[in-house]
């Protein structure tokens, strides 16, 4: 081989080796590539955890959503069963203060109020009163006695014109006043009271003092 084959072969040489290095160098990235790759993927990365994160929160808010309507619609039956436990109460106390008060006034029980006259007087004034209030056996009563007491009242006040008078037994009963403006001076106050509570004149307590002692004590006695 002579000396020009040589070079030839030499430069040849040269230039595939030349060629490798360059082709093994394309196979490398710079730091600078490196870097942006590494931020790009890292950006890439928050964005896919950002998403995530959203995605996580509507699920979330959704079953937040799902258990409030959940919860409402559970507070609302426990409402009406409430509701409707406390109306049976109610109910229950109501029919008790009745019974209560019919065996304290036995004048209001069925064997002694023929047709229900007396009674139908005293649930008459009670259609006077507002009792939506009234929740306990106690308000109930004292409901009844203001009826009770209203009921005797208007009777005692009709008594002259009514002869039907359920509270009274002697409707027709002819007054004897005579010497009542001295009697009545002597009326002790707790007759006053009970003169009036019921909405008798002193005259006709009095009167009726002499005819019916035993009622007129009750009355006297009486804790209304």
């Amino acid at each position: 081989m002579t000396e020009i084959e040589k070079g030839d072969v030499e430069e040849n040489n040269e230039e595939e080796q030349e060629e490798e290095q360059e082709e093994e160098s394309s196979n490398y990235i710079t730091r600078d590539e490196f870097e942006e790759i590494k931020s790009g993927l890292v950006e890439e990365i928050k964005e896919t955890r950002k998403k995530k994160q959203e995605a996580e929160a509507d699920r979330d808010l959704l079953k937040s959503d799902k258990e409030d309507e959940n919860k409402d619609e559970v507070d609302k039956k426990i409402e009406e069963a409430l509701s409707n436990k406390e109306q049976e109460e109610v109910k229950r106390n109501q029919e008790s203060a009745k019974e209560l008060f019919k065996d304290k006034n036995k004048e209001l029980k069925e064997d002694a109020d023929a047709g229900d006259i007396k009674w139908s007087a005293v649930e008459k004034q009670l259609g006077r009163f507002d009792m939506s209030k009234a929740r306990s056996e106690k308000d109930f009563q004292e409901l009844y006695q203001d009826a009770y007491r209203l009921a005797r009242k208007e009777s005692s006040n009709d008594s002259g014109s009514k002869p039907s008078n359920p509270y009274s037994s002697d409707s027709n009963a002819v007054r004897d006043t005579s010497g009542s403006n001295e009697e009545s001076i002597s009326l002790s106050e707790r007759e006053k009271q009970v003169v009036e509570r019921i909405g008798w004149s002193e005259e006709k307590f009095l009167e009726q003092k002499k005819r019916r002692p035993s009622y007129v004590n009750g009355l006297i006695n009486s804790p209304y």
